[in-house]
């Protein structure tokens, strides 16, 4: 996809912005970047959060709202770090 071609030295990247893409899906290449610390997803049509999510320990804040989310998996809850999750108008 374009998003995973446009990222290749995940370890140093601390902030990603993907905002109004029409994006169903959280691109799997997020989940190796080790040091991330903002994700922003807002204004997309992700549908579900996937259970790699756990493999962001150093997320501060995500954001995932103006989404299609039905659940949040389990897993969210690997995140120590995390101290904002947006979350406000999904399904």
């Amino acid at each position: 996809s374009e998003f995973t071609k446009s990222i290749d030295n995940k370890g140093n990247i601390e902030k990603i912005i993907y905002e109004y893409k029409h994006s169903k899906i959280i691109p799997i290449s997020i989940f190796e970047c080790k040091n991330l610390k903002i994700l922003k997803l807002s204004h997309n049509k992700i549908q579900f959060i996937p259970k790699e999510i756990e493999k962001l320990v150093n997320l501060k804040k995500l954001y995932l709202d103006h989404n299609e989310i039905i659940s949040i998996p389990k897993e969210i809850k690997e995140l120590f770090n995390l101290k904002e999750l947006y979350l406000n108008s999904n399904k």
